[in-house]
C-alpha cells in the first residue's frame, strides 16, 4: 500500500515538472489522477471510509503543494535563463551601435585616411581582446 502511494507521488511530481503544461492544466490533471488513484485503491482494498482516508487526502494536498512549488521553480528558472540571454544579446547590439556612432564621429572630424587607419587599429585591438571570448556581436 505504501509503495503504491509513493508511486502515485512520483507520478504527481512528473506531471508537474516533466510534462510541459501550464500550471492550471497540471493541477487539474494531477488532482484528477489523485482522485482516481484513491478511488481505485479504496475499491480494491474494499475498505470503508475511515480516518486513514482523511490522512491520505491531507498527504495528497501536501504533495500537490510541494509539486506546485517545484513547477513554479522550474518555470522561473527557464524564464530567468532566457532573460539573461536576451539581455546579453541586447547589450551586445547596443555596444555595436555605439561603436558605429563612434566610428562615424571619428570619420566626420578627421580626414578619411587618418580616420580609417585609427578605426582599423581599434578593430585590431578589439579582435585581440575578444579572441578568447565565446560571444560574438550579432548584427
Amino acid at each position: 500500500e505504501y509503495m503504491g502511494f509513493l508511486i502515485a507521488l512520483e507520478v504527481l511530481l512528473m506531471v508537474y515538472t516533466v510534462i510541459p503544461l501550464p500550471l492550471y492544466l497540471s493541477v487539474i490533471l494531477a488532482v484528477l489522477y489523485s482522485i482516481a488513484y484513491e478511488l481505485i485503491n479504496t475499491v480494491q482494498s474494499k475498505s470503508t471510509v475511515d480516518v486513514g482516508i482523511v490522512v491520505k487526502i491531507l498527504l495528497h494536498i501536501c504533495a500537490h503543494l510541494i509539486c506546485v512549488h517545484c513547477h513554479m521553480r522550474c518555470v522561473n528558472g527557464s524564464r530567468s535563463l532566457f532573460l539573461r540571454k536576451a539581455n546579453s544579446v541586447l547589450t551586445s547590439r547596443e555596444l555595436a551601435k555605439e561603436e558605429l556612432i563612434k566610428d562615424k564621429r571619428i570619420q566626420a572630424v578627421m580626414p578619411k585616411v587618418v580616420a580609417d587607419n585609427l578605426i582599423a587599429k581599434e578593430e585590431e585591438t578589439r579582435r585581440r581582446q575578444d579572441h578568447g571570448s565565446q560571444w560574438t556581436v550579432p548584427k
